[in-house]
């Protein structure tokens, strides 16, 4: 068991033997972190780079991918791996109110879906050409 890592409720995503999880300390700033899911161990922490460190946030995992909301609305789409953090793309959500998104972005039939209080969004993210 490692106690060194805090998370909020829901915000595990387990794929095979690790677990990703967002960790924040003391809810101040947040860092995603990669753990062995047998040892308990960090496997990789982007708390330690402060260019790559997302504010706390709330996570996904659908057709292999980790989507990752951030508190301030920015969404990443992330590739799981126990070797090291694998951001694939990242952009800012539109018409954004400045209250904290807290909702969990939802993946279904290809589309992810993103709430922002009284505002839903819906991208395609199905892969196309394969």
């Amino acid at each position: 068991m490692n106690t060194k890592v805090r998370v909020s409720a829901l915000a595990w995503t387990i794929l095979l033997s690790s677990a990703s999880a967002a960790d924040w300390p003391q809810w101040q700033g947040g860092a995603l972190v990669c753990l062995d899911f047998q040892t308990g161990k960090i496997v990789w922490n982007e708390h330690d780079d402060p260019d790559r460190r997302v504010p706390k946030g709330s996570v996904a995992l659908a057709d292999g991918r980790l989507y990752y909301r951030t508190e301030t609305g920015t969404l990443l789409l992330i590739e799981p791996s126990p070797k090291q953090y694998l951001e694939r793309g990242r952009f800012e959500q539109p018409d954004r109110t400045k209250l904290p998104a807290w909702a969990h972005p939802v993946v279904a039939n290809g589309k992810l879906y993103v709430r922002n209080q009284d505002l839903l969004l819906c991208y395609d993210v199905k892969a196309h050409g394969t």
